[in-house]
């Protein structure tokens, strides 16, 4: 019975030792995150300080457009869940406790999802995979998302630092017809809220 205890003693020690490891492990991967993007502000810093420094006066400023760009993946089934995903299907039939919201449901990303998008960055070229996917609940409530959040990447996103190569507009560009490369911030999934039916819609 002593030996017995003993073991599962070491077992409970060796135990919280690993814990201890993978929780280190985390800080330093965090600290670690954290002192990259204060490098990366560090480094824009002077590029923020000339542009303060810039005259009031129209030749001042350039025009900096940024677009929210939306692409549907073409998976059978669902972001989070296993119901298929059917637009064409009766209303509330692909339906589970994950999609309606149901207290204790658990979401589990789609892999064939994460897949595709971990395909689109890198068709965009971005310098930047995460090791680690992580996801963000956004609460809101919309008609067509009574479950009142959606799942997404707010703070950490599948990927970075991309760009999409453009034609040039010629005469625009006053005769130079080289491409433009456009910049893609950042890459991330989410789910995307269903569509009301009915003749309020």
């Amino acid at each position: 019975r002593g030996r017995r205890e003993g073991t599962e003693a070491e077992i409970a020690s060796r135990e919280r030792a690993n814990a201890h490891e993978v929780l280190c492990a985390q800080s330093k991967t965090a600290h670690q995150a954290r002192t990259a993007k204060m490098q990366r502000l560090r480094a824009l810093a002077p590029v923020r300080r000339a542009l303060r420094a810039q005259p009031l006066s129209g030749s001042a400023y350039a025009a900096v457009i940024g677009l929210e760009v939306h692409a549907q993946l073409a998976c059978a089934r669902k972001a989070y869940c296993d119901c298929l995903r059917d637009a064409h299907a009766p209303p509330n039939t692909l339906t589970c406790g994950v999609c309606l919201g149901h207290p204790g449901a658990l979401p589990v990303a789609n892999s064939e999802a994460v897949a595709l998008g971990v395909r689109a960055a890198a068709a965009l070229g971005c310098a930047r995979v995460a090791a680690v996917v992580s996801w963000d609940r956004k609460n809101y409530f919309y008609p067509d998302l009574p479950k009142g959040y959606q799942i997404t990447q707010q703070r950490e996103p599948l990927a970075r630092d991309g760009f999409v190569e453009i034609e040039a507009d010629a005469a625009a560009r006053g005769g130079d017809a080289s491409a433009v490369d456009v910049r893609v911030l950042s890459l991330h999934l989410e789910e995307d809220s269903a569509g009301p039916r009915g003749p309020a819609f």
